[in-house]
């Protein structure tokens, strides 16, 4: 029963009415309501997900009273912290392991009580005193699944008291769950040329660099519709239900260097491994006794939290290489930047083609199995090779492949920069009737999420 399943909306729909109904009369107490289908929808999708919650949110939830109970800044609170991110990787690595016992969206959840042990272990919040209150929050199942990453702080006072429905925002609500649907139907459509050229690298004469450049492009386009898709419908569920979540994506394909793309890509997993992760390692003491250079050791510090990220992806070498790949980006362009450049090649479409292109050759490390793969496709992109005869049909391809990266993001640039219209007026509704049908007549029932199972 995922987001995108008819099940669900069977479900939630009766649900939503009774929570509304609940909200508008007592005001207090929806938190639990949300527990309650919270625990409905992870018995029907993963029994040992809500096991999971269970337990180490319970022992997140005592041992952050006992943190608490500590001096502040003392060795005691330290390790107490320690103990408890240690039990938390434990869950994300068990979650990753491939057994009867698999584990749905595992690190959302650990990322969130991580999150929470060392706010509280710093002294930036206080420990929650209620259980339910406090499970509600790590369980909850609309962005449980595949994120944006909430911090208790953001999301418990809005589950006490949800934000009244009005007539805008539920329409923009509706509007982002059927443009999340609409964008999922076109990832699963994209996995056709990705999986046919994919399944083929490296193949000799069975592929050229046409081919290869409609994958690549259908690769980026599908990653960007999948996530941004989910995220649209969470946030959408998220607005019906009073609770106001942060933006995940911000048309990361339009950003200018890299860095500005992970600003603009999976928002809150590149604030979280800012905050609990870069800060820490820039400003700890993991090199004592030894002189190390501001500049080298910010660099460091970027490229172990990015290899972090990547790894999150998967533990494989290539996940590995990625991290370090868009560190060596981020690095090389900060240095870059201080160069004398012509204007043209300071140009805003100049820095965004130029970011757009890399970004999509980083994409190529999460799709291959290894390095020898990589290779071959990067080099089949730029050896400009004709493959099997071209006909009407692969040219039909490559310009649907370019519609389906262009028009998503063209349409959130618009959303996010003229909400109004979507907020009950005409032109809102009319592009979700259009949005919606699309889906209807092109979705593959079935298939999940290429994030579910993060």
């Amino acid at each position: 029963m995922s987001v995108h399943s008819p099940l669900f909306w069977l479900l939630f729909v009766p649900f939503l009415l009774l929570y509304r109904h609940h909200a508008a009369r007592a005001g207090r107490g929806s938190q639990l309501w949300v527990l309650g289908f919270s625990a409905l929808y992870l018995c029907f999708r993963s029994p040992w997900t809500l096991a999971a919650i269970l337990l180490s949110g319970a022992a997140v939830f005592r041992g952050a009273l006992h943190i608490e109970s500590l001096p502040e800044g003392s060795t005691a609170r330290r390790r107490w912290a320690g103990a408890l991110i240690l039990l938390c990787l434990g869950v994300l690595i068990g979650s990753r392991v491939p057994s009867a016992w698999s584990m749905l969206g595992a690190s959302f959840f650990v990322f969130q009580l991580i999150a929470y042990v060392v706010d509280v272990a710093g002294g930036e919040i206080r420990a929650e005193r209620g259980f339910p209150d406090y499970i509600s929050s790590i369980s909850c199942f609309v962005y449980l699944t595949a994120g944006p990453i909430v911090r208790l702080p953001q999301l418990l006072p809005q589950l006490r008291s949800p934000a009244p429905a009005d007539y805008g925002s539920s329409a923009e609500a509706v509007f982002r769950i059927v443009n999340g649907l609409a964008k999922k139907t076109v990832a699963d459509l994209l996995s056709s040329p990705v999986n046919g050229y994919f399944a083929q690298v490296g193949a000799q004469g069975a592929q050229g660099s046409f081919q290869a450049w409609t994958a690549l492009l259908a690769l980026g386009a599908q990653y960007y519709a999948d996530f941004s898709g989910y995220t649209d419908i969470a946030l959408g569920i998220g607005g019906l239900l009073g609770l106001r979540l942060s933006e995940n994506f911000r048309t990361p394909y339009f950003a200018g260097s890299v860095l500005e793309h992970w600003k603009r890509s999976h928002i809150s997993l590149s604030y979280w491994a800012h905050d609990y992760l870069f800060i820490p390692l820039c400003l700890g003491r993991w090199a004592r006794g030894i002189r190390i250079p501001a500049p080298l050791k910010m660099a460091t510090s970027l490229t172990v939290t990015l290899v972090f990220i990547g790894l999150w992806h998967g533990f494989g070498m290539n996940h590995l290489a990625w991290g370090v790949f868009n560190a060596t980006l981020i690095l090389m362009t900060h240095q870059l930047r201080r160069l004398a450049w012509p204007g043209w090649a300071r140009s805003r479409i100049v820095e965004v083609a130029v970011t757009f292109y890399l970004i999509l050759l980083g994409r190529v490390f999460l799709r291959t199995s290894g390095p020898g793969e990589v290779w071959a496709t990067w080099k089949e992109l730029h050896a400009f090779r004709s493959g099997p005869a071209a006909d009407r049909g692969v040219a039909l391809e490559f310009g649907l492949v370019v519609l389906a990266l262009v028009i998503p993001h063209l349409l959130d640039q618009l959303f996010l920069s003229r909400r109004r219209l979507f907020q009950g007026r005409w032109f809102g509704w009319a592009i979700a009737l259009v949005l919606l049908t699309f889906s209807l007549v092109f979705s593959m029932p079935g298939r999940a999420f290429l994030y579910e199972g993060f």
